[in-house]
């Protein structure tokens, strides 16, 4: 049997991590079915469960600054224990 990996994504923006910072805290009313779970603002880490019907997922959002204007934002994905697909 062979694991599939957890999905991982990273961006750049034009934008300080402060910025999006504000912008992470308002996703749970734009985002059907997200919660924000964990936030660890000290080292700019958030994490959201969104749920359908019988799949759960964990999304970890982390920040790094790359310069005064510029932040990379990674996305980790990851299945929640106990959830499946029919």
């Amino acid at each position: 049997m062979t694991m599939v990996q957890n999905p991982t994504k990273s961006y750049t923006v034009d934008a300080t991590v402060e910025q999006i910072k504000k912008i992470i805290a308002r996703v749970p009313e734009f985002a059907k079915g997200g919660e924000l779970i964990s936030s660890e603002d000290f080292i700019s880490e958030y994490e959201f469960e969104f749920s359908t019907l019988m799949v759960g997922n964990i999304i970890t959002v982390s920040l790094n600054s790359i310069d005064e204007e510029k932040t990379e934002i990674k996305l980790d994905a990851r299945r929640v224990m106990g959830a499946y697909n029919t």
